[in-house]
């Protein structure tokens, strides 16, 4: 993973710190949802039999796992499941429960107020 440090950038000049952060976060849900593909595709290989005309050695099962690493490297980048986009709706919508209280919210309408109240009530336990 390439780290983006938010003060590096602002000492080197960097217009905007919070196109750093988002950046940063962006790669991460990307590499979260590749590492949970990953696991996908290792608990699908287990599901096939080990028995047939070759037996799978060592050597076989360990270039499996790089297929496989690849492979999930390749969906995630592909952006086809969408897994990533969800996670960051997902805590995006946390963020914006968490700094909004539950009487704040009144104004919002629609399902995203009671999600943000939700959010707010979830937050004020945890914080």
């Amino acid at each position: 993973m390439d780290a983006i440090n938010p003060i590096t950038a602002a000492a080197m000049g960097a217009p905007n710190v919070e196109a750093f952060r988002e950046a940063r976060s962006e790669q991460a849900f990307k590499e979260l949802e590749g590492l949970f593909l990953k696991e996908l595709l290792k608990e699908m290989r287990k599901s096939t039999p080990d028995e047939g005309i070759f037996k799978r050695s060592h050597a076989t099962k360990m270039y499996e796992e790089m297929l496989d690493e690849v492979f999930s490297q390749a969906m995630a980048d592909s952006r086809q499941f969408g897994i990533a986009k969800q996670i960051a709706a997902q805590v995006q919508l946390r963020e914006e429960g968490a700094r909004m209280k539950p009487e704040a919210l009144e104004n919002q309408g629609d399902e995203r107020q009671d999600a943000l109240k939700g959010m707010a009530r979830v937050a004020d336990k945890l914080y």
